[in-house]
């Protein structure tokens, strides 16, 4: 009998979760009811992004205001240069002739899981070019400089800074540290938001950025950088990447990057993000990025979307109908008709691990199975993405 009703149920659900054409983009679409069974199921870090804000979290006037955390970065250290501004995207630091590169993680608290993570994240770069074969001394990521936003208090400790010899280890390995006082006494989940301040980076007339978004605990593999490399060689200055099957929301705050001259579509980020009322539970980056970020992007009709291929999964597990916004054009054409989004497939042929990303493998499990960092180089899409990652 609980067979047959769970059963009817998601037979009922299923009616409810297709994507209407003629649907009116200015309102959030279906609740998806399927989830809230499945909820008290789900892994946990899976089942606390669905109760969220994004889906159905129940809070009303935020969790800090009138006094939110600010995002006051006060300095900057890289190559054994300090300053209050940042250097790693001065002309005299780019790593490509063409323009700046930055990928951007938060790293705070004191959970080796993530330092230890990040360290994983840098190495995963060699592991690119040793399966594929390349030995240009600079190639892919060697030509991203890697930007660790950190607490630490301009005149007091904050609970959850870096130990000493982290950060040294970090500079060591090439990375940029960016200090940050949010005016509390603890780093919590609102040190998430820092990294995308490199969004809003100012650069000379005439100078472009192009940067990354990541978690400290994630694994660069083959399929994400193919897919990278086909955003670099396009004209498209949004990135998005929706390769695991189960998609929450427009952005996935560790899955997305961007590109601009001047000062950019986000001038105002830092006040965006010192105003929006949602900044200390999991997964609150992820409401900042569908209600500030996702918008601005789209009205810019210059966004490439990458995909592994869908099915009735993807489709049942969406927390609302459209939650994804997929296909992009038809998101992007709501705003700006003129745009030039698209959806990419990714290579049907091509690995991408997502079990194993989602539980946080480490870079030496994933090493076991050196498919998963194969880019297909040699195949006509993957020489194009060969191209787009060569330094001259």
């Amino acid at each position: 009998m609980r067979y047959f009703l769970f059963l009817f149920a998601l037979l009922a659900n299923l009616s409810c979760v297709s994507i209407n054409q003629d649907k009116d983009f200015s309102e959030k679409g279906r609740h998806n009811r399927f989830i809230s069974m499945v909820r008290p199921v789900l892994p946990k870090r899976l089942s606390s992004a669905y109760y969220h804000t994004l889906y159905d979290d129940t809070r009303a006037g935020g969790d800090c205001q009138p006094l939110c955390p600010q995002v006051e970065i006060w300095q900057y250290q890289y190559l054994g240069h300090v300053s209050p501004a940042p250097i790693s995207t001065q002309k005299a630091f780019w790593k490509n002739p063409s323009e700046a590169r930055v990928i951007a993680f938060s790293l705070f608290g004191k959970n080796p899981i993530y330092y230890k993570g990040l360290l994983d994240f840098l190495k995963s770069f060699q592991t690119l070019k040793r399966v594929n074969n390349i030995t240009d001394p600079v190639w892919g990521f060697d030509s991203f400089t890697p930007r660790v936003y950190v607490p630490k208090g301009k005149d007091r400790v904050i609970e959850g800074e870096l130990d000493a010899y982290q950060l040294k280890e970090l500079l060591d390995a090439g990375c940029e540290i960016v200090f940050v006082d949010n005016g509390l006494n603890k780093a919590g989940k609102d040190a998430t938001f820092w990294r995308f301040m490199v969004a809003a980076e100012p650069m000379p007339e005439g100078q472009k950025i192009r940067y990354l978004l990541r978690d400290a605990d994630w694994v660069m593999t083959g399929a994400e950088a193919f897919a990278v490399g086909e955003w670099m060689a396009s004209s498209l200055r949004y990135h998005r990447s929706h390769l695991v099957s189960i998609c929450l929301g427009p952005l996935t705050a560790s899955f997305w990057g961007g590109s601009h001259t001047g000062k950019g579509d986000f001038v105002d980020l830092k006040d965006f993000i010192s105003f929006f009322p949602y900044r200390m539970k999991y997964g609150d980056d992820e409401m900042f990025l569908r209600d500030a970020i996702w918008p601005k992007m789209k009205a810019s009709g210059s966004v490439m979307t990458h995909i592994t291929q869908r099915n009735w999964i993807s489709t049942l597990m969406n927390p609302y109908e459209g939650s994804c916004e997929e296909p992009t054009k038809r998101y992007c054409n709501a705003i700006n008709p003129d745009n030039q989004c698209e959806d990419i497939e990714l290579p049907s042929d091509m690995d991408f691990p997502q079990g194993k990303l989602f539980h946080r493998g480490t870079l030496a499990d994933l090493e076991k199975t050196p498919d998963y960092f194969d880019m297909k180089l040699t195949t006509p899409r993957g020489q194009k993405v060969n191209q787009a990652f060569m330094v001259r």
